[in-house]
């Protein structure tokens, strides 16, 4: 997903997100990375429920959850 953001390629990053999100169901920093990926592709109503669902989960995380919950 990363590399894919990267390069430009928003849409099938969000694809593979959500792909891995299936996947992996209890992995909190796959579905925190993806709400993050979406706050930055303008989708925050998106993005946001999937940063609260890993923030309710992890109760010590890293910073940067919090950075993209206040965005």
């Amino acid at each position: 997903m990363a590399v894919q953001t990267v390069s430009g390629d928003t849409e099938e990053a969000l694809r593979t997100g959500f792909e891995a999100v299936r996947r992996n169901l209890f992995d909190t920093d796959i579905l925190a990375v993806l709400g993050a990926r979406l706050t930055q592709a303008g989708r925050p109503r998106k993005g946001r429920p999937l940063l609260l669902r890993a923030a309710e989960v992890n109760r010590v995380r890293p910073v940067w959850h919090k950075f993209y919950l206040f965005l």
